[in-house]
């Protein structure tokens, strides 16, 4: 393991399934240790045995034995372990999530956090989850929209590299934005990670 990724895996608190609040956070923490760092699949479950306590850590280790993927091991935490009271409603509320005049950086971090949430439960297709992110912007986006419909067509862009650009052409368009607010400001710190 190279030194930035001990320093992400020593910062990982240990996830006890007793305690479902916390639950976003610690897998937001994992899938940016995971995601991109040519790991290796079996390392993964090695990490996870070291980074779950509590009643379901068995049934997780168990129900991941054979799974070839972090994104499925992903869907198999977020099933296991999230405390998602109402799967119905929070689909909803993702997709009726919009930025409603507030700064892209809250916009992000909402997105991001959804998207860990729903893992499990819904399956969206890259175009249709970039769509639904562009959908989300206020109207002043439309230039950056337009622009960015032929390269989700063509697949040559992913989530988190459209989020950049839609930060940037904010800055280099001028839109007036409110700052953005502490709450969000530790999840967007935590969540906002290169994606290959």
């Amino acid at each position: 393991m190279q030194h930035l990724e001990q320093e992400k895996f020593h910062a990982i608190p240990v996830f006890n399934s007793a305690y479902p609040h916390e639950f976003s956070r610690w897998i937001a923490q994992m899938d940016q240790l995971f995601t991109g760092s040519g790991y290796d699949i079996s390392h993964a479950r090695s990490i996870l045995g070291i980074k779950l306590s509590g009643s379901a850590r068995t049934n997780v280790l168990h129900n991941i034995h054979h799974v070839q993927s972090w994104a499925e091991i992903c869907k198999t935490l977020v099933r296991e372990l999230s405390d998602t009271p109402n799967v119905v409603d929070l689909i909803t509320a993702f997709r009726q999530l919009r930025q409603n005049g507030g700064p892209i950086q809250d916009y992000n971090a909402q997105f991001r956090e959804y998207l860990f949430r729903t893992k499990a439960i819904t399956d969206t297709d890259d175009i249709n989850l970039l769509q639904r992110y562009c959908d989300g912007l206020d109207n002043e986006y439309e230039p950056f929209r337009t622009k960015q419909v032929a390269r989700m067509r063509d697949h040559t862009v992913h989530l988190s590299e459209l989020m950049d650009h839609a930060r940037k052409f904010t800055l280099n368009s001028k839109i007036l934005s409110p700052p953005m607010s502490s709450e969000l400001q530790v999840a967007a710190a935590q969540t906002t990670s290169p994606r290959k």
